[in-house]
């Protein structure tokens, strides 16, 4: 007599007995998902990694950008060669022109045409640190600018020796203009009754750097309405004014 054995079956998480058909069914089910669960994984990884590239492409591409527009163009580049060219050419005259006062020292020679002609000089003596920088500084040409103002100088009879030491004194007295600058101060000191004006600027040619000489007239006023004598008031423009 035979035995027929019972179908296998397995369980569920219920209890309840499943065919021999459906064993395995939750494996293959759990392997078919799988592929499609790493993908969702996965797929945001590659996203943010290319939204980073991006980024960095743009990043580099504005650096870029920034960098090309902070480059001096070719136009740049030629203004500031004619500038150099200009600013050679003037100090290279004014050197060739001081030189005919007896002021031969380089040294001195690149002091004086500093401060007359850069108003950014960063030469500095007791004539001009306490009055600030030269508002006059500019590139000068000899023939329109320093000669005339030497030759000027002479025919309130001061010597060239005498203009050289008021040059080496007061260097920015080369940017001043004759007709604008000392002409009207000799006029106001002889105002004041002063005789010989030339004498003040050949000892303090720094009174002729200053734009408002307001502040100068009253004191002047002030002393010789107090009994001030006109040598003493000499003295004190000369001295400490």
């Amino acid at each position: 007599m035979m035995l027929r054995m019972a179908p296998a079956c397995t369980c569920s998480s219920a209890g309840r007995a499943l065919p021999r058909g459906m064993i395995g069914l939750p494996r293959q089910h759990t392997q078919a998902a799988a592929p499609h669960h790493q993908q969702s994984r996965t797929q945001p990884c590659a996203q943010l990694l290319q939204r980073k590239l991006h980024r960095h492409k743009q990043h580099r591409r504005g650096a870029a950008c920034q960098a090309a527009d902070k480059e001096p163009s070719i136009l740049d580049q030629a203004r500031r060669l004619t500038r150099d060219e200009k600013r050679d050419r003037a100090y290279r005259n004014g050197a060739v022109f001081l030189r005919t006062l007896g002021i031969t020292s380089q040294t001195e020679l690149t002091r004086v045409l500093d401060l007359a002609m850069n108003p950014n000089s960063l030469f500095r003596d007791n004539s001009t640190k306490l009055r600030g920088n030269n508002a006059s500084a500019r590139l000068l040409d000899v023939e329109t600018d320093m000669r005339p103002t030497v030759e000027y100088l002479t025919t309130l009879g001061l010597s060239y020796n005498q203009i050289k030491q008021i040059i080496l004194m007061h260097p920015p007295v080369l940017s001043y203009s004759a007709k604008e600058r000392i002409q009207p101060f000799i006029a106001e000191l002889k105002e004041f009754g002063i005789e010989e004006p030339v004498r003040v600027i050949e000892r303090r040619p720094s009174l002729l750097g200053l734009t408002n000489r307001d502040n100068i007239r009253s004191i002047v006023t002030y002393l010789l309405e107090n009994g001030s004598s006109l040598e003493e008031v000499t003295e004190l423009l000369c001295t400490t004014i």
